[in-house]
């Protein structure tokens, strides 16, 4: 047994436990950052994706825990960004807790009901708590009388940058408001952000930084991902895409697949469509699971663990599994087109090449979008030309096939595509205007093209619209059919009578909404700070770009 911290020594249990699950040795991020955080010190944590950040904070918990506490004395609180995270973290911690039975364990993530999670609370009590932090605020609110923070001994922001991108900044300061000064914080992140500084000067009290970096082997360049990490990109047009995906997929038998895309509404869209393509299409493809964000929590959980569960499958999913989350097996990535957020793009990749094993990740572009691969390696994210045999080969017809038997597939999926497209953060280098308008709507198998603002004044050629009349496509679902009836009949009743719509009453779903859009408010001022870092960006391009000219 290699597993030795310098100056520090774990308890018989813990290292038993570690040999249980198969860990032979430290990660150079638990074996800087877990003798600091046992010594009494704040920590902040910034180290690529799959570096084990998990255990370096769960382990120190355990550890510090190690005396007998009250039953609904909590000594340690883990605030996770998304639901899927927490779980994942509380099924790490489980392991871990298998030779401790004395210390409980709670799991407050929302898309539950509150009054279980109470009762649960009430009834079991708990030492450690996992938890999203909307969830965790309002049970500190509702009744702080069911878990006692007062002896709170470690706390946890993990996956740091992403709760602050999410718009949960005033959420976790309301939270650190409410728990004693004297405890142990740890900060762990992929980056660093200057939100994420004022974090730390807020809720951490001289802490220490652990920065964790990765080192090329041929260039000895410092760069943002693994090592073992293959990644690549490769320029194909959206028509060409969805049918280069199954061919790389089929020609790449691994065990598990990601691919990735910037929108819920493209997600449902190709998990609704692929398995209705062709057989011959699919020969040889692996189950498809398709994961975004707006699914109610039971079917996200039941796709969830579908897809852990499964020998072989494709997960098609938007960036809510893009961060945190250890998916064991997953050997590619594949990204459909670039996300908004230019520092997601080294999360996307995270998902696999974990804990020193290997992994491919593969980046589409297109032709007009190709500066991007030189802003990545500024950004030390190097990305080399995949080898690849140039497809002409499209579904256009296939999915236009498709789209005609339900109404709900006609054109939602493009319209959200082309407006993610027109929020991108990196707009230097993804523009509308120079988007292949023809060859996203062919991606999509559209009959005509929305009217949109976005697309005003954009010339588009090469598409032929469909002479189907759209009108006329019904919903595969007979219900929705008849709620379209029913507001057409009202709509014909109000312009026959000049009758105006009655105002909505302000339900509960009204607060909800506007509780969303404090959210996005909140997420747009932290995307404003990153504008400005790409502003930086953007300039340190364009002055390399003339100095490469001058020497040429």
């Amino acid at each position: 047994m290699t597993w030795e911290l310098e100056k520090t020594k774990l308890c018989d249990t813990t290292y038993a436990t570690i040999k249980r699950l198969g860990f032979n040795k430290p990660t150079p991020v638990q074996a800087s950052s877990i003798p600091l955080f046992l010594s009494h010190k704040d920590v902040v944590v910034e180290a690529v994706t799959g570096s084990g950040k998990t255990l370096a904070f769960l382990i120190p918990i355990v550890e510090i825990l190690a005396r007998p506490i009250p039953q609904h004395q909590v000594g340690a609180i883990i605030i996770s960004p998304t639901r899927e995270l927490a779980l994942q973290t509380r099924n790490v911690l489980n392991e871990l807790l298998k030779e401790r039975t004395d210390l409980r364990q709670a799991t407050l993530i929302g898309g539950t009901d509150v009054a279980h999670d109470l009762k649960n609370l009430q009834q079991g009590g708990c030492n450690i708590i996992v938890a999203t932090p909307g969830r965790l605020l309002d049970v500190l609110e509702r009744n702080s009388s069911m878990i006692d923070v007062r002896s709170l001994e470690v706390l946890v922001l993990d996956e740091a940058d992403r709760l602050l991108n999410l718009g949960f900044e005033k959420t976790i300061n309301s939270i650190l408001e409410r728990l004693p000064k004297q405890r142990r914080t740890g900060l762990f992140s992929a980056t660093m952000s200057d939100a994420l500084s004022q974090l730390i000067r807020t809720g951490l009290r001289n802490p220490v930084k652990v920065t964790v970096k990765v080192e090329n082997l041929t260039t000895k360049e410092e760069q943002k991902t693994p090592e073992s990490l293959k990644s690549s990109y490769v320029i194909c047009e959206y028509e060409h895409r969805l049918f280069f995906i199954l061919e790389h997929l089929r020609a790449h038998p691994a065990k598990k697949s990601i691919v990735y895309f910037g929108t819920c509404a493209a997600v449902e869209y190709f998990g609704r469509v692929l398995p209705l393509l062709p057989a011959k299409l699919l020969q040889d493809v692996p189950k498809i699971c398709a994961l975004h964000g707006k699914m109610d929590h039971k079917k996200r959980q039941r796709i969830y663990q579908d897809y852990i569960t499964s020998e072989r499958a494709v997960l098609i999913c938007t960036d809510l599994a893009a961060r945190g989350l250890d998916f064991a097996d997953v050997e590619l990535v594949l990204q459909y087109e670039a996300p908004q957020d230019p520092t997601t793009f080294v999360h996307r990749c995270g998902r696999t090449a974990r804990s020193g094993r290997d992994g491919e990740a593969l980046l589409l572009l297109s032709e007009s979008e190709d500066a991007y691969i030189e802003f990545l390696s500024n950004r030390k994210v190097p990305l080399v030309e995949a080898e690849k045999t140039p497809t002409t080969n499209s579904l256009f017809e296939a999915l236009r096939e498709l789209n005609i038997t339900d109404r709900d597939l006609l054109e939602r999926a493009f319209v959200a595509f082309v407006r993610f497209y027109q929020e991108h953060q990196t707009k230097f280098i993804f523009r509308v205007k120079d988007l292949n308008i023809a060859s996203v709507a062919k991606s999509f198998g559209l009959l005509r093209l929305p009217k949109m603002k976005e697309l005003k004044g954009i010339n588009v050629t090469d598409f032929e619209e469909s002479k189907i009349n759209t009108a006329d496509i019904k919903f595969k679902d007979p219900l929705r059919n008849q709620q379209r009836q029913i507001s057409f009949e009202a709509l014909k009743l109000r312009k026959s009578t000049g009758e105006r719509p009655a105002k909505k009453e302000k339900t509960g779903d009204y607060f909800e909404r506007a509780e969303k859009r404090v959210i996005e408010g909140n997420r747009t001022a932290t995307n404003k700070i990153n504008m400005e870092e790409l502003d930086e960006d953007w300039r340190e391009y364009k002055r390399l770009k003339k100095q490469n000219k001058l020497l040429e």
